[in-house]
């Protein structure tokens, strides 16, 4: 089975640094770091982009944990809620948490990493309620 290349979108709210590690883990993928179109661009344009062209979105953004206003569209998002850490600790755990995820499984799914662990919320997006047929 062909492994699939990984997309990343890092947000500008995110460290240069725990970008360039992530492309250090992940040379097959393809990494969006500091997009000069995307530069100070609004929430919603960044949302777009990344679900146009299928990225992930990796951002401190809480945001982006609004699922009614960012939807998880047959994709998921990454939220790091990492507090008061210097940035080589931020690159550590944000890279051991992408190395646990089984990105297979998180479709659909919101990933939340903080200081102590790694939450992964999935969301059944098909609706089954026989009141909807006509």
């Amino acid at each position: 089975m062909k492994k699939k290349k990984l997309k990343f979108l890092i947000d500008e709210n995110v460290p240069l640094e725990v970008g360039l590690e992530i492309k250090t883990y992940f040379p097959e993928g393809e990494l969006v770091v500091y997009n000069e179109k995307l530069r100070g661009n609004s929430d919603q344009d960044i949302y777009n982009y990344a679900i146009l062209n299928k990225f992930i979105i990796i951002t401190f953004d809480l945001d982006f944990m609004d699922i009614i206003r960012y939807p998880i569209k047959n994709n998921f998002k990454i939220i790091c809620r990492l507090k008061n850490l210097k940035i080589s600790l931020i690159k550590k755990k944000i890279i051991t948490a992408l190395k646990e995820i089984d990105f297979r499984n998180v479709n659909n799914s919101l990933v939340i990493i903080s200081n102590r662990k790694i939450k992964i919320r999935k969301f059944n997006l098909e609706i089954k309620n026989d009141n909807f047929k006509s």
